[in-house]
């Protein structure tokens, strides 16, 4: 059985869908847009470097590559995403196991100047649980070599923390939880020491300057729609 699921999600020009047969379920990605395409080998690239560094005997397969169409297959995990409303109170723990699962795999990378990049890390989707692991999916926006160790850590938080107070000003108890969760990860050394002196300021200067990962889906980021007034109050926040 095959169902389709997502439609350029984003404006991605990719097409998502669940496959399942008698023995397990599987998905598959496909694009006619040059844009897509690119998209997709990147994808190819980045779950081949995840799988490998995860150790997980899974493997991503290029099911067609003609001229004008790339089609991937794709493992599907025994995982789902937060099964609770995304707020950083009912997210703390699964942003720590996110954390941990990072070092786990980007950890070879310490010390290395630039790390690769998921560039959407995201507890909205993208990181999947179970009662023992943790599985990261849709690596369309990877590159290697791109940003210093934890960039993808700060993207969740900040994210986070972006889907949790909207266009409200942040609260104390929310500025206090990101910056135990940005802390927790820098004493494992998974957020390089480059970023420390304002973690926010420093995210956002890493986020323009790899802006074309993105390409045409820079904009929407959750962590380009902070207000001015939240700006101001993370910038404030994050000083010394």
């Amino acid at each position: 059985m095959r169902e389709l699921i997502r439609i350029g999600q984003h404006s991605s020009e990719i097409f998502l869908a669940k496959c399942t047969n008698e023995k397990h379920s599987f998905y598959q990605k496909s694009s006619y847009s040059q844009d897509g395409i690119r998209n997709l080998r990147a994808e190819l690239k980045g779950y081949e470097w995840y799988l490998d560094n995860a150790k997980l005997n899974e493997s991503v397969e290029v099911s067609c590559d003609i001229d004008g169409y790339f089609k991937l297959t794709i493992p599907g995990f025994n995982a789902s995403p937060c099964n609770v409303k995304i707020t950083i109170s009912n997210c703390f723990n699964y942003a720590i196991r996110a954390i941990d699962h990072y070092y786990n795999i980007w950890s070879s990378d310490i010390g290395s100047g630039h790390s690769p990049v998921h560039g959407d890390y995201s507890l909205e989707g993208n990181i999947l649980f179970n009662q023992s692991n943790v599985y990261i999916i849709d690596w369309e926006h990877f590159q290697p070599n791109a940003a210093p160790i934890g960039f993808d850590i700060l993207f969740m938080v900040f994210e986070l923390l972006k889907l949790d107070c909207k266009q409200s000003n942040p609260s104390k108890d929310q500025l206090r939880k990101i910056r135990e969760l940005i802390e927790y990860a820098g004493s494992i050394n998974a957020v390089s020491n480059g970023y420390k002196d304002n973690y926010f300021i420093r995210y956002l200067e890493e986020q323009e300057r790899i802006k074309d990962l993105w390409n045409g889906q820079y904009n929407k980021l959750p962590t380009n729609q902070f207000t001015t007034n939240q700006l101001k109050i993370l910038k404030v926040f994050f000083e010394g």
